[in-house]
């Protein structure tokens, strides 16, 4: 089953230094305009709407009410300002139930992406030579390829799950970055997800410090996860 990606709404974000890196000097001024947050969507993936899709809706029907799936779209966006760009930024998604009970608790299902990377293709050449050999050289050359990750998502099936983003050599963590996951929620039990974003971001005169993103009005950025939400 395919499904279009919804439009997000883009909420405007602060980045603050980790106090913890910051102890004993002063703190930098807080980023503003350099991350924004999309506004989680979910969608209840029901039988219904898998009706095209034959082994999901039979999927779905078998759960028989035990369990409850939300397809939830999530977004940030990366725009550093001049002379700077990011290290490493990670987008957090932590489910719990609403009604406090422990067991079982909400899981992320599926991950969407998972990884994202691309090949390099690497060199390796050694070259020795020397009048005391009799000019003999020594050369050995290795060529193949290497894969660079930009992304990689971790936590399946778990309450809390991240997907990292690194900056590589071919690949900056710069503009759009939509993701999704597939959370399964117990029953009728109704949960909730939040949201977190970090970063390190790299500056000439501070050099790299980490970020926590909060958004502008200081409150939480969540999801709720409901039957018929």
């Amino acid at each position: 089953m395919e499904l279009d990606a919804p439009d997000l709404s883009w909420l405007p974000a602060t980045m603050t230094a980790d106090a913890r890196v910051t102890r004993g000097r002063p703190r930098p001024e807080p980023v503003r305009g350099a991350v924004t947050l999309g506004r989680p969507v979910v969608q209840p993936l029901t039988e219904e709407l898998a009706a095209g899709d034959p082994p999901l809706r039979a999927f779905l029907a078998e759960q028989g009410g035990a369990w409850r799936f939300h397809l939830v779209h999530l977004g940030c966006s990366f725009l550093p300002e001049p002379g700077a760009r990011f290290a490493q930024a990670w987008l957090t998604v932590r489910l719990s139930r609403a009604d406090g009970v422990p067991e079982p608790v909400p899981i992320a299902w599926s991950l969407d992406p998972l990884r994202s990377e691309r090949p390099v293709e690497q060199t390796t050449t050694v070259k020795i030579g020397a009048k005391a050999l009799l000019e003999a050289g020594v050369e050995v050359s290795t060529t193949g390829a290497r894969s660079e990750v930009f992304l990689t998502a971790y936590g399946l099936q778990e309450d809390t799950c991240t997907w990292e983003f690194t900056r590589t050599a071919g690949e900056e963590i710069r503009g759009g970055q939509r993701l999704a996951l597939v959370a399964r929620t117990p029953g009728r039990a109704v949960a909730v997800g939040e949201v977190e974003l970090r970063a390190t971001l790299v500056r000439r005169r501070l050099g790299v410090l980490p970020y926590r993103v909060a958004l502008d009005g200081g409150e939480p950025l969540r999801f709720r996860l409901a039957e018929g939400f």
